[in-house]
């Protein structure tokens, strides 16, 4: 292990990828649920995004559409083990703006979990996002 320079931490982090169905309306509900900011999108000629990057509080995530070739979203693998925990300074305030947004919240008035998707699917599989505060 390399040893850190006096006063500095360093890491090494993962940077969650998402596959997703309809991944330009994820961008569009992230924006407007979190607060995400894009950063990169690439699409193919007929639209379809191959790859896209948002920055939601500092904190990086990629996304693509749904490709057999490369990877399965939730609803293709009838489910995911994975929850994408943001440690925000006002989860409160984000969790209200998810909320507004058409996000679902999945435990009202107990610790602060969001059921989310990119618009309203019937199904029972969503990505979930769990807001805690930073302090």
């Amino acid at each position: 292990m390399d040893k850190p320079q006096t006063g500095l931490i360093r890491r090494t982090f993962a940077v969650p990828m998402l596959a997703v169905r309809d991944a330009a309306g994820a961008l569009e509900f992230y924006g407007k649920a979190f607060g995400a900011r894009e950063t990169v999108r690439l699409q193919d000629p007929a639209g379809v995004v191959q790859h896209a990057e948002i920055v939601i509080e500092g904190a990086p995530i990629m996304l693509a559409e749904e490709s057999p070739e490369h990877n399965r979203s939730p609803e293709t693998l009838g489910g995911s083990s994975v929850i994408i925990q943001l440690e925000v300074a006002d989860a409160d305030a984000l969790i209200a703006q998810a909320v507004a947004a058409g996000a679902e919240l999945a435990t009202p008035g107990g610790r602060p979990v969001l059921r989310t998707a990119h618009r309203q699917n019937p199904g029972p599989v969503r990505p979930c996002l769990d807001a805690v505060h930073s302090d």
